[in-house]
Formats: C-alpha cells, sequence, structure tokens
C-alpha cells in the first residue's frame, strides 16, 4: 500500500515540473522573442546567414504577424551586412526595375548607323564599295550623333535610323567631324527635338561599376546587355590600331556596337564602344569603350551640348578668354588616293585626297569642287592624304586659300574660302 502511495507521488511531481517548464517556455516566447537566433543547417556553408533583425521583426508582430519577406521588405536598411558601410543606392529588391530604367531611359537616344563606304585599294581605278553598319547616340535635340570613326570612315552615303514607341524613322546623315587618332567622329540628321543622351564623367568610374553596352550588334538594333568594368587600360592595339585610356568591360560587344553608347547606372553615357579582342571574331567576355571625357574637346568644339560640359580652360595668350573653334571648314568629304588611282593619275603614291561628296551651302560647292576631284596641295602644304588635308584645314583661318585640283588629267588651281564650322 505504501508504495502504491509513493508511485502516485512522483508521477504527480513529474506533471507538475512538466506543466512549469511548458509555462515559462511560453512565457519566454511572448516576453523575449528576440532571444532565438537563426543557424546554418549546413556546417559546410562559408556564407553568412540572413536573419530577420530585430527591428524588423518588432514590425512584423505589430502588422498582425506577416510573413518574415513582407518583414524584410517593409525594413530594407536592415539588411546591411555590415553597418558601418555606406548605403547602397540600388537596394537588391529595386535593383530589376531600375536596371529596366536606364534601359528604356537611354534607348531612344541610340540609332542605328548603315554606311556605303569606299575602300581605297581595290575593284576598279583602285577603289570599292561597301555596306557596313554601326551604332552611335544622340548627343543634341538638334540630330547631332556621336559615334567612332572607323564606323563613318571614307563614306560614299550615311543613313541613320531612329527608334520610338511610334516605331522607327531613317534619316540621311552628313559626316560633321571625324578624328582618327581619337577613334571618333560626329555625323548630323536633319531635325529637331530628338532624345538626347546625358553625359557623364568617365573618370569616375571604377573597377566593378555596373554598365550597360547598347547598339547594333550583328545587326539587331537597340539590343542592350550587362557588365560590369573590368578595368582601364592605358593603352590598347587592337586590329593595327592603338586605341588610347580604354574602359574595359565584360558587358556583351560585338560587330554592330561599335559607336554605341556605354551607360552607367545613373542612365549616362560613360564610354563609346569600340572594338571586342578576340582571335575569332566574337565576344569573348573583353570588350573596349571609348572614355566619354575624350569626346566632350570634339564637342565643345562644335558648339554641342555645351551646357553638359565644364568649359575648357581660359586661354593665357588671349587674354584669357576662351579660344572657342579655330582653322577653316571646307566641306568635302573625301579618301586618301589609292597607290593604284595614283600611278593611274600621275601623281605619287603618298599624295592626294579624292573628293567623293561635296556638302551642300559649303565652300568646296561655292569653289566649284566635284565628286572625283583629287586635291594635291593647300597653299603651299602638301596634301598627302585625309589625316594631311584634315591638319591643313585646321591651322588655317578662315579666308582665302587656293587648292590644287586635278580633274580628268588635269591640274587647276582653284581658289577656295574655308570658313567656320557650321
Amino acid at each position: 500500500m505504501a508504495d502504491k502511495i509513493y508511485c502516485d507521488r512522483s508521477v504527480k511531481y513529474l506533471l507538475w515540473i512538466i506543466a512549469i517548464l511548458f509555462i515559462a517556455t511560453i512565457v519566454g516566447m511572448v516576453y523575449y522573442p528576440d532571444a532565438v537566433e537563426i543557424e546554418s543547417s549546413d556546417s559546410r556553408s562559408t556564407l553568412p546567414v540572413l536573419s530577420i533583425p530585430k527591428t524588423a521583426r518588432s514590425i512584423a508582430r505589430a502588422a498582425g504577424n506577416p510573413s518574415a519577406q513582407q518583414a524584410i521588405q517593409a525594413q530594407p536598411a536592415a539588411l546591411a551586412v555590415n553597418p558601418d558601410a555606406p548605403a547602397s543606392p540600388l537596394p537588391l529588391q529595386n535593383i530589376q526595375g531600375h536596371l529596366n530604367n536606364v534601359a528604356s531611359t537611354v534607348k531612344p537616344s541610340v540609332v542605328h548607323i548603315h554606311v556605303l563606304r569606299i575602300v581605297p585599294g581595290g575593284g576598279e581605278f583602285g577603289n570599292t564599295q561597301v555596306d557596313s553598319i554601326g551604332s552611335g547616340v544622340l548627343v543634341d535635340p538638334s540630330g547631332h550623333v556621336l559615334t567612332n570613326y572607323h564606323v563613318v570612315e571614307n563614306p560614299l552615303r550615311i543613313s541613320v535610323t531612329t527608334y520610338s514607341r511610334a516605331g522607327s524613322d531613317t534619316y540621311q546623315a552628313e559626316l560633321i567631324d571625324s578624328d582618327a587618332r581619337a577613334g571618333l567622329a560626329v555625323i548630323r540628321i536633319q531635325g529637331a527635338n530628338f532624345p538626347a543622351a546625358s553625359l557623364g564623367d568617365s573618370s569616375s568610374l571604377q573597377v566593378g561599376d555596373w554598365v550597360m553596352a547598347m547598339g547594333s550588334p550583328l545587326d539587331l538594333a537597340q539590343t542592350v546587355s550587362l557588365g560590369i568594368v573590368s578595368a582601364v587600360r592605358g593603352a590598347v592595339r587592337i586590329g593595327g590600331t592603338t586605341y588610347f585610356d580604354l574602359i574595359q568591360t565584360d558587358a556583351h560587344i560585338n560587330k554592330g556596337n561599335g559607336g554605341g553608347p556605354l551607360v552607367d547606372m545613373y542612365g549616362q553615357v560613360v564610354g563609346i564602344n569600340a572594338a571586342i579582342y578576340t582571335p575569332e571574331g566574337r565576344f569573348t567576355g573583353v570588350g573596349f569603350a571609348l572614355p566619354i571625357n575624350s569626346a566632350k574637346a570634339m564637342l565643345n568644339d562644335l558648339n554641342i551640348g555645351q551646357e553638359r560640359f565644364v568649359p575648357r580652360a581660359a586661354n593665357p595668350a588671349n587674354g584669357g578668354a576662351n579660344p572657342g573653334p579655330t582653322g577653316g571648314w571646307l566641306g568635302v568629304q573625301g579618301v586618301s588616293l589609292a597607290p593604284e588611282m595614283a600611278a593611274r593619275q600621275g601623281v605619287p603614291a603618298d599624295q592626294g585626297v579624292y573628293v567623293t561628296q561635296v556638302l551642300a551651302d559649303s565652300p568646296a560647292q561655292a569653289a566649284g569642287l566635284q565628286p572625283g576631284d583629287t586635291i594635291l596641295w593647300m597653299n603651299n602644304t602638301r596634301i598627302t592624304g585625309t589625316d594631311s588635308l584634315r591638319s591643313a584645314l585646321a591651322v588655317t583661318p578662315p579666308g582665302p586659300c587656293v587648292l590644287r585640283v586635278r580633274r580628268a588629267g588635269q591640274v587647276w588651281d582653284v581658289s577656295a574660302a574655308p570658313r567656320g564650322k557650321p
């Protein structure tokens, strides 16, 4: 009888202990909810485990205990892994929408360029005509397009296609200026109120920054690819051309992307896509863009988008005033004379610019120059090619000059009056 009473009391004590522990657990969960820590179930993992911070859990409790994902969205600032790190301007939960906004903002200013060009050294009379494609970016509402020099080199005809929600429009363009050394050129289409891109500061780029490459790779217009700034190179030689101060990126750049914009995550153009480094002719993860800061001097000389750029330093030799554009403008497009054609014309192989186009209302048109003429001399300067003619015009002030021109087997001296660029 005594053993039975002892057993009943033991069971009662055990039940009381279990009840007390259960009540203590409930009280602890109610009054001390943040004492629970989340640990990884996989001891091999080296990644930090993301737990819901106290402030987020408090918000969840106050809102009627929504899901953990809702709590995280309610307090994005609490997700910073390093509390001392600066706040990111692009929270991860917003990155998709931000990328969409950058692409939709810049794409209307990106154009497709089709060029019928002359290639010296082939075909009858030493030249042949080929079609090529490229890209460009509108830099002001009046229709100026920035692109690569090689995209519009030696053109016979330049066509530019713009894109909008209403569809596409194609314009004939004229070559306004080009710089073979810088690898850049400016063309213009007639019209107004074009959607111009915003130009950024390429000197502020850092390795690891996200960028977008836009253009017409493989003739696929309005293509966007995403990557990062892989490096900044002092000089790289690609395909016989040396490029300086290049932005290296792993954003996809292919044939046809040349001349299109490289855009940062603020929707500003920081580079002009220029080249790819590949032994097989296709994308391998190494692309290059010319920094946009290299183009600003050219745009300033043309009085394009001045409000976007810091004015150039004053010239002390000019009483402290900004000298502005210098040199004369003739208004011709041409190519360096091919050796075979030079031999046919009886002129040295390293002399002459073959005129392919005379621009309307230009000094060249007023002087009577025609396509098919060959410019041999300008004043006392021997013209050895397009770079030589460009250099001679750059140091020639607006006003009368004498051009020695070969036409139909005869040599003529022509009076012309180069003027400032329009």
